[in-house]
């Protein structure tokens, strides 16, 4: 079950850029564009997000819920 059901506020073309920048990230290791990219979403979603989940379980849980709200629509 989705914990972020705003996520619907972002557009498919919002979702590629994430994934596309997330992966990029994670693969060099570069924390300062996951904490840009958490951020973010927050900022253009109002998601409210818990202060203890790191920023990459976060985007991960982000992208997950975008899927399954896309993919039951």
């Amino acid at each position: 079950k989705p914990l972020y059901p705003l996520v619907i506020k972002l557009s498919d073309n919002d979702v590629r850029i994430i994934k596309e920048t997330f992966t990029n990230a994670v693969a060099k290791h570069d924390l300062e564009m996951i904490a840009k990219l958490d951020e973010k979403i927050v900022s253009v979603t109002g998601i409210k997000k818990e202060l203890s989940l790191k920023s990459e379980a976060f985007i991960r849980i982000i992208i997950k819920d975008y899927n399954f709200y896309t993919q039951n629509m």
